[in-house]
């Protein structure tokens, strides 16, 4: 019997951490972000020529510094298709696309090849990327990236 006792002891604990737990991490900053994106250089967006969307929490990742990766990528096949990315932690993040003109890059694998259609959000500063800042509460924040491919990869 004081087995039984002690074992509901533990699981009553454990689910009462767990709902804490929940309270914490929903008083945490969570935003939405959708990225609608528009790709008007030659060739097309299908199955096998995706528009890769990758998203930093850091300016860094334009200045080569190998040790920036992204925080999300995602991959659209149609173009002007949009992503939404749900319960965001940061409360900044950078964009950054690339066209897979080949049809060969996998991101996972590291950036994109030399010579692929690439493009960085950017709004106000040719030179620096454009930090999105995202709203507490779960609000969608929406951006539209269209771009083309005037400049590649070096």
């Amino acid at each position: 019997m004081r087995r039984i006792c002690i074992i509901f002891a533990l699981t009553t604990m454990g689910s009462l951490a767990g709902l804490w737990g929940n309270e914490f991490v929903s008083a945490q900053h969570v935003a939405n972000l959708k990225i609608n994106v528009q790709y008007r250089g030659e060739g097309t967006v299908d199955r096998g020529h995706g528009i890769h969307i990758f998203f930093f929490d850091s300016p860094d990742f334009t200045s080569g510094n190998a040790d920036v990766i992204p925080i999300a990528m995602r991959t659209v096949y149609e173009n002007g298709d949009s992503v939404v990315l749900e319960g965001l932690r940061q409360k900044t993040v950078y964009l950054a696309v690339a066209y897979n003109e080949s049809g060969d890059y996998d991101p996972p694998m590291g950036p994109p090849p030399s010579g692929t259609p690439v493009a960085v959000y950017r709004m106000d500063d040719p030179a620096a990327p454009t930090p999105i800042h995202l709203e507490e509460g779960g609000r969608l924040v929406e951006v539209d990236l269209v771009f083309d491919d005037a400049n590649r990869m070096p």
